[in-house]
Parts: structure tokens; C-alpha cells; sequence
């Protein structure tokens, strides 16, 4: 298993030969044990312009499992118990041409009305399999840099000159006091309504 650091980045045509099908999966823990504290995943597949490629469907997360061979595992909504939290599984020869990146989104749910940041999560990673293997390709472990975000891109796959590639990002999207999870949604070109509020 390949250990990443923020930026780090592997080539799956070389780590993975063969292999079209790929998992991330995301684990946490809350700092404060009974205290409701939820992380919502999404994968979001963006064009070369780093826009949504379908500003009405393009964003696949527990209300929208599925799109275009990539889907989503289902909301956990406690991170409690070991293992992968919630998975986003990647079929490669499915996803649109178009598609340059695949973004992997956390959102702490209601984040500003519970005043939480990743701050207050423990050992936030994430892993990316290949098909069929239980042991990771490579892992990035969330730094101490992301305690005051309440919302981060941890890692993308990407297509490099045709090959696709993993990247752990770690890319802060705001503090809970600042920001609005549909005002970062729609920096990516999705259609957001104001109600209900997100």
C-alpha cells in the first residue's frame, strides 16, 4: 500500500494494469462519542473547465446513488464501527468521455448549526482499491491543516493523457461560519435552490 501525502498522486495503469474498476473508500470517527456528528460523501464528475458535466445529475450521493458508472454506497451517518464508513465505487470504461475528474466531496452535515469541524473527527482517511483486492492500493490520512473546514475535496481521480490517475487533495471548501454547502455546490455549476436549505 502506497502511503500519499496532500498532493501526492499514483498512476492506476501502473499500480493497477488491467484493472478498469476502482473503490474509494472513507472512514472517520467522532472526537465526542454520542454526539450526532455526520459526514456525507459525494463523488462529483467535472468537466475541463472543473464545472459539473450534468448541472442536474452529475453529483452522486446518497439521494443519488448512481450515474454513469460511478455509485454510491449508502449514508452512514455516525462513522461509528471499523472499516470504510462509505464507498464510492468508479467503473472507468463507464464514465463519460468528457468527464476529466472525478472529485470526492465531504460535507459535515448541518455543520453550522451544530458548530462542527473535521477538527472534532478522528482518523479521517481515505483508501482506494482495485477490483477484487481488499488490501488498498494507497491511502491519505486527513492532516491537522483541515480541523477548521467543515467541507473538503480529499482526493480526485483524474485522466492524465489518457490514463486515469488518483490524487490526494485535501482541499478546503470553508469553515462552518462562512459558508454554505449549496453556495460550494453551486461554485461547481449545479442548479441549488435556496429551500430547502443544504
Amino acid at each position: 500500500m502506497i502511503q500519499l501525502s496532500k498532493g501526492g498522486n499514483i498512476n492506476l495503469a501502473k499500480e493497477a494494469n488491467g484493472v478498469t474498476e476502482f473503490s474509494i473508500g472513507l472512514g472517520w470517527d467522532a472526537a465526542q462519542p454520542g454526539k450526532e456528528f455526520d459526514l456525507d460523501v459525494a463523488a462529483i464528475a467535472l468537466n475541463a473547465s472543473d464545472k459539473a458535466f450534468e448541472p442536474d445529475n452529475s453529483m452522486i450521493f446518497y439521494n443519488n446513488p448512481e450515474w454513469n458508472g460511478i455509485k454510491h454506497s449508502g449514508d452512514n451517518r455516525t462513522g461509528a464501527g471499523s472499516g470504510d464508513d462509505e464507498t464510492i465505487v468508479v467503473d472507468t470504461t463507464k464514465v463519460p468521455a468528457g468527464v476529466e475528474k472525478i472529485i470526492i466531496l465531504v460535507n459535515i452535515h448541518d455543520a453550522k448549526a451544530r458548530q462542527q469541524n473535521f477538527g472534532m473527527v478522528n482518523n479521517a482517511y481515505c483508501k482506494l482499491y482495485a477490483k477484487g483486492q481488499t488490501e488498498p492500493l494507497a491511502k491519505f490520512d486527513l492532516t491537522e491543516d483541515a480541523s477548521m473546514s467543515r467541507c473538503i475535496v480529499f482526493c480526485q481521480l483524474y485522466r492524465h493523457n489518457g490514463e486515469w490517475k488518483f490524487k490526494a487533495l485535501e482541499e478546503d471548501k470553508g469553515s462552518y461560519d462562512s459558508v454554505l454547502y449549496r453556495d460550494i455546490l453551486r461554485g461547481y455549476g449545479f442548479n441549488i435552490p435556496n429551500s430547502p436549505a443544504i
